[in-house]
């Protein structure tokens, strides 16, 4: 499935992973598309951390903590978590 999009890539540009989870598909893009820069943004603590070591020493790979929505605002999570929509956090090793 993955090789299919090469044919629709551009050389070079961004890739969004929104709702990357536990990370797995942002790897797998970081390591297919390694001339693109592969952001996979994700809410949940625990699935930012396995991401991170999911993607760890691929150099094109970004994971931001955060919620993407078509407006800001707070917006309840399940569990009564809380996030500020259209502000995302960059999570650092």
């Amino acid at each position: 499935c993955i090789r299919l999009l090469s044919a629709y890539m551009p050389p070079s540009g961004m890739i969004l992973d929104a709702g990357a989870n536990d990370g797995s598909s942002t790897a797998m893009l970081a390591r297919e598309f390694r001339r693109h820069t592969v952001v996979g943004v994700e809410p949940t603590r625990v699935n930012v951390k396995r991401a991170l070591e999911l993607t760890a020493g691929l150099q094109n790979a970004v994971i931001l903590r955060g919620v993407l929505s078509e407006s800001s605002g707070a917006l309840s999570y399940p569990l009564g978590r809380e996030f500020r929509a259209g502000v995302l956090s960059q999570v650092t090793g």
